[in-house]
Order: C-alpha cells, then sequence, then structure tokens
C-alpha cells in the first residue's frame, strides 16, 4: 500500500511542473516539427493529468497502480515522475524507497498535527509547495501504538 500511495503522490505532485529541453535532432511528429536548435517543454504534470490515459485524473487514488486497475495507466510510459528514458533521473528508486520510509516514520516514530486540514492547497510553481500548512511533528511516546494513515475521500 505504501509503494502505491508514495506513486499516487508523486503522479499528482512531481516536480517540475515544466522542464524545458534543447532540441539536438530532427523531428517531424506531422503538423510539428522539431529543428535541431528548437526548445521544447516537457510537463509530467500534464501528462499525469491527460483524461485519455488517466481515469479520473484529478482524484487521488492509489489503487490506480494495483496490477490490472481499469483506472491505471495506459501504459508505462504515462507515469514519469522521474522523467523520460533514456535520461530518466538515476536516483529515482533510490527517491521513492526514502519517501516510503518517510511514511513509514510518520505513521510509526511520529505524530503528524495539522491545525486546518481543510485549508491545505497545494501552489503549483516551478514544482509543487504545499501553502497554509501549519502543525506540529513530535516523537511518538514509547508503547504508544502505531498511527492508521487515513486519506480524505477525494484528497486533491
Amino acid at each position: 500500500m505504501t509503494h502505491r500511495f508514495v506513486k499516487e503522490v508523486l503522479r499528482l505532485w512531481s516536480p517540475p511542473l515544466l522542464p524545458v529541453r534543447h532540441n539536438n535532432h530532427l523531428f517531424d511528429f506531422g503538423k510539428t516539427r522539431l529543428e535541431p536548435g528548437d526548445w521544447y517543454l516537457l510537463s509530467p504534470h500534464l501528462i499525469h493529468r491527460d483524461e485519455r490515459v488517466w481515469k479520473q485524473p484529478d482524484v487521488f487514488d492509489p489503487d490506480r497502480f494495483l496490477p490490472g486497475a481499469p483506472h491505471g495507466p495506459a501504459d508505462r510510459t504515462c507515469y514519469v515522475p522521474f522523467g523520460w528514458a533514456p535520461n530518466k533521473c538515476v536516483g529515482a528508486n533510490i527517491g521513492t524507497v526514502q519517501l516510503m520510509v518517510l511514511c513509514h516514520l510518520l505513521c510509526t516514530r511520529y505524530h503528524l498535527s495539522v491545525d486546518r486540514p481543510e485549508d491545505l492547497t497545494m501552489a503549483l510553481r516551478f514544482a509543487p509547495v504545499p501553502e497554509n500548512f501549519r502543525g506540529r511533528l513530535a516523537l511518538r511516546r514509547p508503547g504508544s501504538r502505531s498511527a492508521k494513515l487515513e486519506l480524505p475521500e477525494n484528497c486533491p
């Protein structure tokens, strides 16, 4: 479950939003042609919200990453939080594992309380940035039970 949760978070809020690339080769896409020296934008943010690829793309749903899920990605090339091959981030796997460890720690060793969860929003700048995030992070008391992670039905 944690792996699916992390993948869904990265699908919705993966930085950077609009990487710019410099073209070195001629590409002809029919109606669009890129000449050597042209600049172009890539957007994981837009691909991850494309209704042609994702069913209900704005709904937070980690189960879309279950094997064979009918509301999952159309194919593997549509999930690109770490970029596109062959220039995909070499640290993608370690980054994902680190996020999973952070989730584990937040659910077992620490207690995160948010003052007004209904006020939380995400600002889309170079990277997604949480806004109105006020709260406290504290160590759990020895012997206290692990937290149960509960998400709102349609977490933005």
